[in-house]
């Protein structure tokens, strides 16, 4: 195929190893950007929420369905002139179904928008449980896993629990500071 070609169909590139399928290359010496990927949505009616373009990981699965392990998802959620919006959205298999990982929109950054039981970690140089958000026990900790019922917890290094927690207890609210390790815990 010759520079500038057109190809006006679907077109499928196979291969029996595991090289490259297709591959970009710019030689352009200058500091700018390349190569581009770039998909374009050219439609003569655009609406809001049109779908913008898909990338797709698809596997076959054991009964030799083919079934979509990860999806990128880009989104125009307002075409309205000079004050578009557009989302990108993370979708992954998880337990035979999809779910949303991660969320970008005009408004706000949303990690699992599904509320499903799949917890978030932040691993910092010497941590690898620096920040957790615990999806089955609702908890937030730092420097530490979850303990169940604390909704915020402070680790310390040595793995015992300095605790800023806040829990209903009957009909009240409760903000604790507490210290607690293997032989002793305390609230103030």
């Amino acid at each position: 195929i010759g520079a500038g070609a057109t190809i006006n169909d679907g077109t499928t590139i196979t291969t029996a190893d595991n090289d490259p399928q297709l591959i970009l290359k710019s030689t352009d010496a200058d500091g700018d950007r390349g190569p581009v990927v770039q998909f374009t949505r050219d439609s003569a009616s655009p609406a809001d929420d049109d779908i913008l373009g898909r990338v797709q990981f698809l596997f076959d699965n054991d009964a030799g369905e083919v079934t979509t392990a990860v999806q990128i998802e880009a989104a125009a959620t307002d075409v309205s002139n000079g004050t578009e919006d557009a989302s990108l959205n993370i979708v992954t298999m998880q337990s035979g179904a999809t779910s949303s990982r991660m969320k970008v929109n005009s408004a706000e950054t949303v990690f699992n928008d599904d509320s499903k039981d799949v917890d978030f970690r932040v691993e910092s140089d010497g941590n690898g449980n620096m920040l957790v958000v615990d999806a089955g026990n609702n908890g937030v900790a730092i420097g530490g896993g979850v303990t169940s019922g604390y909704q915020l917890q402070i680790n310390n290094a040595s793995g015992s629990v300095q605790q800023l927690l806040s829990a209903a207890t009957n009909s009240n609210s409760t903000i604790a500071f507490g210290d607690q390790d293997a032989n002793t815990s305390g609230e103030i």
